[in-house]
């Protein structure tokens, strides 16, 4: 079922507005460099799912951004609830976006099969 267009718009402002808090208004060394790639949000507007990335590829990284999100998950709830005009920002979830990493091991498996000899 496709989302409904409030729905969708609410998405993105908060999508827009959670980059933007943490790129200019946290001073959280472990938020550096940290991306927002998508946001999605039930029909009810109460739980957004936010998920993130980084600029590195250290592994270590994930658990200490996540921490650093979740300190932060306040300050960004007040921002969110201020940017929408609305009392209740919704609870927002942190996540990792690992589809980069999944996309490249993907390409890296059909690599190895298109070297691999080819049985007769």
């Amino acid at each position: 079922m496709a989302a409904k267009p409030r729905v969708l718009r609410v998405r993105e402002r908060i999508r827009d507005e959670l980059a933007s808090a943490i790129t200019t208004r946290l001073s959280d060394p472990r938020l550096a460099g940290v991306w927002v790639t998508s946001v999605d949000i039930d029909d009810g507007l109460e739980l957004a799912t936010v998920r993130v990335r980084h600029t590195s590829t250290d592994a270590a990284k994930p658990k200490e951004i996540l921490k650093g999100l979740e300190s932060a998950k306040p300050r960004l709830r007040t921002i969110v609830a201020a940017s929408l005009g609305i009392r209740k920002a919704p609870d927002l979830r942190f996540r990792w976006d690992d589809g980069l990493e999944k996309a490249l091991r993907v390409e890296t498996l059909l690599e190895e099969i298109s070297r691999e000899p080819r049985a007769k």
